[in-house]
């Protein structure tokens, strides 16, 4: 009876161990997936900021109004590249903290079995141990 209570007590803390680990990695993977739909925000803002159609009239303006309207456009593009390459280290950084957060969890499941082979062994050789008493007993 005691055997079984401290069994499904650690089955207990197991669970309430891994808890936080699936929390995690779910945010992680809801993260990840939440920067690659702002990364394609971002290009079809982009797309429709700079149309390949316009480009060719900016040469038709007069010399200020063509070097201001491409110093705009390189503005908006070099904040674009930045946002572009600030969510592509943003995505790899969440996929390294969804690797980690699943080793973490691999390692736990292993400890846990682990224990739990140790705990099936220790309750065998008390029940041998068990046996030979009231063998000696009788």
């Amino acid at each position: 009876m005691i055997a079984a209570v401290a069994v499904s007590e650690d089955a207990a803390a197991a669970a309430a161990a891994r808890a936080p680990l699936d929390t995690a990695a779910a945010a992680a993977a809801e993260a990840a997936a939440a920067a690659a739909a702002i990364q394609q925000q971002v290009e079809d803002a982009l797309d429709s900021v700079i149309p390949l159609t316009r480009i060719p009239c900016i040469y038709s303006l007069p010399l200020n109004l063509r070097q201001q309207h491409m110093e705009e456009l390189r503005c908006i593009v070099m904040g674009v590249l930045l946002l572009l390459v600030l969510l592509m280290l943003l995505q790899q950084r969440l996929q390294e903290m969804l690797q980690e957060s699943q080793q973490q969890k691999h390692k736990q499941q292993q400890q846990l079995l682990q224990k739990e082979a140790e705990q099936q062994q220790q309750q065998q050789q008390q029940q041998q141990q068990q046996q030979q008493q009231l063998q000696k007993q009788q």
